[in-house]
């Protein structure tokens, strides 16, 4: 199944997901009057999906003999992929951004500004019982199951918002995204059954069928992504224009995967894509020095010059950043490997 994971697809979903929260964000910070202000919050959704979709894969090659030290292995690899590059980002706010450093903010379960870091762990928590129920139960009934569970939560805890947030004392974004009581888990959810979905379904829906749900879910998701202002107070009536928007992206995500990308400057977006972790923890960081050096400046015309100018630093530093902790990383991981075979042919 490997073979059908259609990397550069997702990796231009990503591309195209990241630069829309780039530009979004400083949007935010430096023109506070733009009229469209949100819809990258909405596109956020394509990062859940996406790792539900990859996990998938990764959890398939563990699945052919899983055992404690797998599970260990697995939950390893998710570990090494978000925090060293995390830690290095906390670190540099504290003594560089007079960012706070606690145990909250270090274990990720708390980070105000980077409220997807702690969504996606939520997820990466609770893939696995995700995935076995998956496998157990079938697509179908996954799918309805966990829709199902995910709807009663929002019907007994919503009418509990305000208390809830006063107990927690956190954003509402580490359990609420757009208007919905863990819609990163039911996000996650969907984007699981994705590789199960293609196998069975994808070469039997006629192309024009394929065609027309891709324009019709891309209408509404441009639609729901400019038109709905999802910071402002939750409300119970939004919850069916969500749940559309949330089925367009996965009918969208779902049918594009296996096409042939053909788009303008699409080998910049997939790269975005590739590096978007990273991208998406740095930026800001990114902002406020350009602002501190008196590069950029609120409602400056000359700023974005300057920050479209300066990005592919950013964007190098990043690529470097990630590909040392991958070599690390790698590398320790053989180490381990290579201790375990000697130990087995040489025991002490």
């Amino acid at each position: 199944m490997k073979k059908e994971y259609y990397k550069e697809s997702t990796d231009f979903l990503k591309g195209i997901a990241i630069a829309s929260v780039l530009i979004g964000h400083y949007m935010n910070m430096f023109f506070l009057k733009f009229p469209i202000k949100g819809y990258a919050h909405c596109l956020i959704s394509i990062f859940f999906i996406l790792s539900g979709y990859g996990i998938f894969y990764s959890l398939e090659e563990y699945n052919k003999n899983f055992n404690l030290k797998n599970i260990f292995n697995f939950y390893k690899s998710r570990f090494l992929r978000i925090y060293p590059v995390l830690f290095l980002v906390l670190i540099i706010s504290y003594f560089f951004f007079n960012r706070e450093l606690n145990l909250l903010r270090i274990s990720g379960i708390y980070l105000q500004e980077f409220w997807f870091v702690s969504s996606i762990i939520q997820c990466y928590l609770i893939s696995l019982p995700l995935y076995f129920c998956l496998k157990k139960f079938g697509t179908k009934k996954f799918i309805i199951g966990i829709s199902v569970i995910i709807l009663l939560i929002n019907i007994i805890l919503f009418p509990h918002l305000k208390l809830i947030r006063s107990i927690l004392v956190v954003k509402p974004l580490f359990y609420v995204y757009i208007d919905i009581f863990l819609s990163n888990i039911l996000l996650f959810s969907f984007g699981l059954t994705i590789p199960e979905l293609l196998k069975k379904y994808s070469k039997k829906i006629p192309g024009k069928i394929k065609s027309t749900a891709i324009i019709i879910s891309l209408a509404y998701i441009i639609y729901y992504s400019f038109i709905f202002k999802i910071y402002k107070i939750i409300k119970i009536e939004n919850w069916i224009f969500t749940i559309f928007f949330f089925a367009s992206m996965v009918v969208f995500i779902y049918m594009i995967i296996p096409k042939k990308i053909v788009f303008p400057f699409k080998k910049l977006f997939i790269i975005l894509g590739i590096y978007s972790y990273s991208l998406y923890l740095f930026h800001k960081l990114f902002y406020i020095t350009l602002t501190k050096i008196g590069i950029t400046s609120q409602g400056s015309i000359l700023g974005i010059f300057w920050t479209i100018l300066l990005f592919p630093a950013l964007l190098i530093i990043c690529i470097i950043l990630e590909k040392t902790i991958k070599i690390i990383s790698n590398k320790k991981t053989f180490n381990i490997h290579k201790t375990q075979q000697a130990n087995h042919y040489h025991p002490s």
